[in-house]
């Protein structure tokens, strides 16, 4: 069973990201910032990271010190903020997918199911 690390500082987006992914089947962590995270998270054990990109700790930010910590997660970025300009940069940090908020969930777990039977 894959497990997906979800950080969103929104309680209900990460509460509806939770329940839709644990409904199919996935194992699912869940924390409002990237912060404590970084400090309680096992990431041998983690599949796929979905993170916020307004957050206290903003998701590029996160994306950055899992580098710098060796960790080789695949990450995707959800936000109701991107631009190209963003999405080029995201990119360029090695995220596998930026999604726009309000993000449909069948449009989710395709991405979803598309990086996790890749990394197989």
């Amino acid at each position: 069973m894959p497990t997906i690390l979800v950080v969103d500082d929104d309680a209900d987006v990460r509460g509806a990201v939770e329940e839709f992914l644990k409904r199919r089947g996935h194992e699912v962590l869940a924390y409002a910032d990237a912060a404590p995270a970084l400090e309680s998270v096992d990431f041998e054990s983690v599949d796929l990271i979905l993170t916020d990109l307004q957050m206290p700790t903003r998701g590029d930010q996160f994306v950055l010190l899992l580098e710098q910590k060796g960790i080789d997660v695949p990450v995707i970025v959800m936000s109701g903020f991107l631009n190209e300009e963003q999405i080029d940069y995201l990119s360029g940090l090695g995220v596998r997918k930026t999604l726009s908020k309000p993000v449909r969930m069948t449009e989710l777990l395709h991405e979803v199911d598309a990086i996790l039977n890749a990394e197989d």
